[in-house]
């Protein structure tokens, strides 16, 4: 996906940018550096005369491996000791006024915070038993 997506940006042919993404292996998490060593027509690629090609590999190269988009879990909760802004980054959802982190889930954990999924069924359960005890004691 990196070289396609840098093709786009650097304007190359859609026609090269195919070729050149199929000549990568398609073998799970092969990097482009590995792919060089395995296909002898993608590292001519890369030292090609062709400014436009060979610019495209070497950015793709390193693009390879970033996040391309971001989403937000259905029902994740973060949940720390004080105010969020203290402890990880924070801005606002796209589309409404909640508050999320720019951080990824388990980056999120190892930085301290408590991340609660409110969407499986387990959950529910135990926050409804929880509620029910809670109500059992106030009688």
């Amino acid at each position: 996906m990196a070289i396609r997506d840098v093709a786009r940006v650097l304007n190359l042919n859609l026609p090269d940018a195919i070729k050149l993404s199929k000549l990568v292996p398609e073998k799970p998490n092969i990097t482009l550096k590995q792919a060089y060593e395995e296909v002898k027509e993608l590292k001519d690629a890369r030292n090609s005369n062709n400014k436009l090609i060979s610019e495209t590999l070497k950015f793709a190269e390193e693009l390879e491996g970033s996040v391309r988009h971001t989403g937000m879990h259905a029902c994740g909760v973060i949940i720390s000791k004080d105010d969020l802004i203290n402890h990880i980054p924070i801005c606002t959802s796209k589309d409404t006024d909640l508050f999320v982190t720019q951080y990824e889930g388990s980056i999120v954990e190892s930085v301290g915070m408590l991340k609660m999924d409110f969407l499986g069924l387990k959950t529910l359960s135990i926050v409804k038993d929880a509620i029910d005890n809670i109500n059992y004691q106030k009688e």
